[in-house]
């Protein structure tokens, strides 16, 4: 017992009590902090959380809403859309992929998958590499859950097919992402004939050929 001890134990005040060399020695090491964090160490060797910043709230994005409609009738929206718009006379998608679906019936949940494959043109069979996906999975009763995904094709292009989709899904019809009436556009007899005339005068055109 030092000089000190002694002279405060004869006067009867209890001399200090240290802590453990191995807890002295971790307090000291929790002390080694960034200057920032610093006073969170107590005078006394001790370690006090106060001085710690609060971590910042992530936000998460929310799914998107479950679409109206069993899977089998949004598989029938976006599969009669992608073969109108994607493989039809005029698609962008028709002389280079191949339109590859999957459908289970309706009374087995009717869950489906359209697959976008590129076509292999010199290859055995023609289903290439999958470039774009669309799964459609129940969600409830009369509510699907339609998750369209890029594989392999130019983002932009996948960006505009994905909005199509969308648009599909709940009923919207059309080939442009971007200016969806809510319904296909109907054939009038006036555009029916001018579309036969036009056929007409170019099918003139080619017989005049030699």
């Amino acid at each position: 017992m030092t000089a000190e001890g002694q002279h405060r134990r004869h006067r009867g005040v209890a001399a200090p009590r240290l802590l453990p060399l191995h807890w002295r020695r971790a307090a000291a090491a929790a002390c080694i902090l960034p200057a920032g964090l610093a006073s969170g160490c107590a005078g006394n060797g001790g370690f006090s959380t106060a001085a710690l910043p609060s971590l910042p709230k992530i936000a998460l994005p929310e799914a998107p809403p479950p679409i109206v409609g069993t899977p089998t009738e949004v598989y029938a929206r976006i599969g009669r859309g992608a073969m109108a718009c994607w493989f039809g006379a005029n698609g962008f998608l028709k002389s280079t992929h191949i339109y590859d679906a999957t459908a289970e019936p309706a009374h087995k949940g009717g869950q489906a998958e359209i697959v976008i494959r590129e076509r292999e043109v010199a290859a055995q069979s023609p289903r290439g590499l999958k470039a774009f996906r669309i799964q459609i999975t129940p969600a409830g009763d009369d509510k699907t859950n339609v998750v369209a995904e890029n594989l392999k094709l130019p983002a932009e292009t996948a960006t505009r097919m994905k909005k199509s989709v969308a648009a599909w899904s709940i009923g919207n019809q059309g080939c442009d992402p971007d200016a969806f009436k809510g319904a296909w556009a109907p054939e009038t007899p006036e555009t029916a004939d001018r579309q036969q005339k036009t056929t007409q005068r170019k099918a003139r055109v080619v017989k005049r050929k030699p």
